[in-house]
């Protein structure tokens, strides 16, 4: 799981269940996240499906994603 902050504060955090994230790169306004992809039948170590990225910012008050993030990007389909 990652946890942003806005300053000092707390901002929020990408999804729950998160079991493996990567920040690829950030500069202060955008950060680039990558997710490995569990298929049902993958071990926990070992993602077969590919990554997933997503980019976050701060946006009105509140951490937005591109693309939208809806459920755990760890899983196939989230």
């Amino acid at each position: 799981m990652v946890h942003f902050f806005y300053g000092n504060n707390y901002a929020g955090y990408d999804a729950q269940g998160v079991g493996e994230s990567s920040i690829l790169s950030q500069d202060g306004t955008m950060v680039t996240l990558s997710y490995p992809v569990f298929k049902p039948t993958d071990p926990m170590c070992c993602a077969s499906g590919g990554t997933r990225e997503f980019r976050a910012s701060w946006d009105g008050g509140k951490v937005v994603f591109s693309p939208p993030m809806t459920g755990n990007p760890n899983e196939a389909g989230g």
